[in-house]
C-alpha cells in the first residue's frame, strides 16, 4: 500500500511539473509577442524574438541591416567658439553644435573638395582637420529704410537695391515697399568661421 500511495505521489507531483513548465512557456510566449509588439528602429526588425534562437544568432541575423553611426568630431573655432559636427553614416546629412547651442541639422550640398552641407543659416565646408562655416549676413528693416538705403549702408551704393530684392522673393512682392521688421538677406556678403579640429 505505501508503494502504491508513493507511485502516486510521485505520478502528481511529475503532472504538478508538466503543468507547471507549460504555464511558464505560455507566460514566457506571451512576454516575447509582446516584446515583439514594441515599435523598434527600422535596423532591429530583422531580429526574431524566438526563443530557440540564441542572443548571438539574432544579434548576427540583425548585423547584416544595422548601419553604423558616424562618431562625433570637435573642432575650436578661431573666435573662440567650439563646434562639434556628426556626419551621417551615408553622408547626406549632419549635425552641428557650437557651443552648446541648439543642434543644427544640415543636408549635404554639392560643391567644394570636401564634405560642403547646408542648412538654417549657413554653409558648412569639412575637408580633413579644418570646417568652414559661412552664414550670409541680414539687414533688419528700420523705419526710413528703403531697399536703395540699405543697399547703400552695407555695400556702399544704392546699386544692389535690386539684387536685394531678388535674393528675397519670398519677403518681397514689391521692391518699393518694405516692412519695419522684415529680416533681409544680402547677397555676396558673408561673415566666416573658421575651425580646426582637435578630436
Amino acid at each position: 500500500m505505501r508503494r502504491v500511495l508513493a507511485l502516486a505521489i510521485v505520478v502528481l507531483a511529475c503532472v504538478g511539473c508538466a503543468s507547471y513548465d507549460a504555464k511558464r512557456q505560455d507566460e514566457m510566449n506571451r512576454s516575447i509577442a509582446a516584446a515583439a509588439a514594441i515599435p523598434r528602429e527600422p535596423h532591429l526588425s530583422a531580429v526574431r524574438y524566438d526563443h530557440h534562437v540564441g542572443p548571438m544568432q539574432a544579434l548576427v541575423e540583425s548585423s547584416a541591416s544595422v548601419r553604423p553611426v558616424a562618431r562625433a568630431q570637435h573642432f575650436a573655432c578661431q573666435d573662440g567658439a567650439t563646434l562639434a559636427l556628426e556626419i551621417a553614416a551615408d553622408g547626406q546629412s549632419a549635425r552641428a553644435e557650437w557651443s552648446g547651442s541648439p543642434v543644427v541639422t544640415l543636408r549635404r550640398a554639392d560643391g567644394g573638395s570636401g564634405a560642403t552641407f547646408e542648412g538654417a543659416g549657413g554653409i558648412l565646408e569639412q575637408a580633413g582637420l579644418r570646417a568652414t562655416w559661412r552664414t550670409r549676413q541680414v539687414a533688419t528693416v528700420v523705419r526710413g529704410d528703403t531697399l536703395f538705403r540699405i543697399s547703400e549702408r552695407f555695400y556702399g551704393s544704392g546699386a544692389r537695391a535690386y539684387d536685394i530684392a531678388a535674393a528675397n522673393p519670398d519677403i518681397i512682392s514689391d521692391p518699393n515697399r518694405i516692412e519695419i521688421g522684415q529680416v533681409l538677406r544680402l547677397p555676396d556678403l558673408t561673415a566666416e568661421r573658421r575651425c580646426r579640429r582637435t578630436a
